[in-house]
This record gives structure tokens, C-alpha cells and sequence, in this order.
């Protein structure tokens, strides 16, 4: 097995701009209102690269670096967000993106994602369907015979997506047992091919519900990237 430390990522709080979808009636559902701040933040991306030779690297990881040596090359990237939603707010969902291209804009061979942590995060949800009936199909009263029916099953809360692809990425869905809060630490190998740069660009989506405005149902927020991230980040 090998360990080893990454080194610190640099934060940014993103602004939240509503993504108003029209039609030719008009805007498609409620107004989401004006851009939102200090609500979703991202880390990051941290690029480490894994070159033969590398002493945190195992025998069984220097030989298999070795192996691709004529074609591929390695990285680990590490990519964090945090969710923050105000009182009477919470993320319905959540996605982010990873797109790796070549500097080049030749297809092949193209970088893909080797290997991806998390692939998933599961909630393990009890569902109960409880029925007390009497013999004459009343409802039974405390403390007489019922019936009751459980099951369980699973509902992800965070699920990785396009593994071996070049556009690896997580989605984050609110379950009935949690919450999308707090921060989450979202890493990739990448193999690269030799003799090219490549560079990578995030991509990121939130739907957030604000009841205390009288919006029931989530609506779609992009967060805008800050300047560093514009044109995206270099993994070789």
C-alpha cells in the first residue's frame, strides 16, 4: 500500500448565479433571484505527480509506473467542496467535473481518470410499512396484534461517474438520511500520455431550495469559477 501526504489546497468561497432557464412564455418557474455568496466553496485542484523513482511509491507501485513508462504517466488530483446553506436552505444536489484534454487537441491517447475516490457513498434508508388492522378490517388500537412490514435500501448520496473516461465526476443527492453539508474530499489518479501537456477544467452545478423565500422546489445554480480557475489548470 502506498501513503503519502498532498499538499495544501488554496480555497475559494464561490459566488452561486441563478441559471434562469426561459421559454417563449417567459421565465420557466420562480425568479431564483440575485447571485448568491458564501454558500458553496471549493479546494483546490492539487496535482501530485507519480514519476518512477518516487520514494513514496511501494516496489509494486514503482514497477508498475515503470511499465507504462513508454507511454503514460501518473498523477493524483485532489479536488474539495464544502457546502454551506443558510437557515431555511438546503443543496437538493450537486455535481462536479473534471474535463481533461490535450494541449495539443489530438484525441488519442487520451487522458482518463485510472482510478476515483469516492466511487460512492451510500445511505442505508429502513422503509416500514406498518398495517394494524382488526378481523373486521378496523384499525387496531394500542397494544393489540399488528402486522408490520420493513425493508431496507440503499440511496447514494455521493456517486463517482466516467471512470477510465477523460471527464471524471462526482454527483451529490440529498437522501432521506442526509444532508449535502459541511466539506468533501474528491481525488482521482490520472494517466496521462507522454510527451504532452494536459490541461483540466472544472465544471460544477448546484440545486438549492430556499423555502423561507416560498420556492418549494430547488432551482439550478452555476458557481462561477474564480479567476484562477478560468482557464483551467495545468496536470503536467
Amino acid at each position: 500500500m502506498v501513503e503519502f501526504e498532498m499538499p495544501d489546497a488554496e480555497w475559494d468561497s464561490l459566488v452561486l448565479e441563478p441559471d434562469v432557464r426561459e421559454t417563449l412564455g417567459g421565465p420557466a418557474g420562480p425568479d431564483p433571484g440575485e447571485p448568491l455568496a458564501e454558500r458553496f466553496s471549493i479546494g483546490g485542484p492539487v496535482v501530485r505527480a507519480l514519476v518512477p523513482g518516487d520514494p513514496v511509491l511501494d516496489g509494486d507501485a514503482q514497477a508498475f509506473v515503470a511499465a507504462f513508462g513508454a507511454t503514460s504517466r501518473f498523477c493524483v488530483v485532489d479536488v474539495a467542496c464544502s457546502f454551506r446553506p443558510h437557515t431555511d436552505e438546503r443543496f437538493f444536489s450537486a455535481w462536479l467535473q473534471v474535463s481533461m484534454s490535450r494541449a495539443d487537441q489530438q484525441a488519442d491517447p487520451a487522458p482518463i481518470a485510472w482510478s476515483m475516490e469516492p466511487l460512492q457513498a451510500l445511505d442505508l434508508v429502513e422503509i416500514s410499512r406498518t398495517v394494524r388492522l382488526g378481523p373486521n378490517l378496523k384499525f387496531l388500537s394500542a397494544g393489540e396484534v399488528d402486522w408490520d412490514k420493513k425493508y431496507t435500501k440503499n440511496e447514494y448520496f455521493i456517486e463517482g461517474l466516467y471512470l477510465l473516461k477523460e471527464n471524471p465526476a462526482w454527483e451529490f443527492h440529498q437522501t432521506s438520511a442526509s444532508q449535502i453539508r459541511g466539506s468533501h474530499l474528491l481525488r482521482f489518479v490520472a494517466q496521462l500520455p507522454i510527451g504532452v501537456s494536459v490541461v483540466g477544467q472544472l465544471g460544477l452545478g448546484a440545486e438549492l431550495e430556499r423555502r423561507k423565500f416560498g420556492i418549494n422546489r430547488p432551482l439550478p445554480y452555476t458557481p462561477k469559477l474564480p479567476p484562477r480557475l478560468e482557464n483551467g489548470f495545468n496536470l503536467s
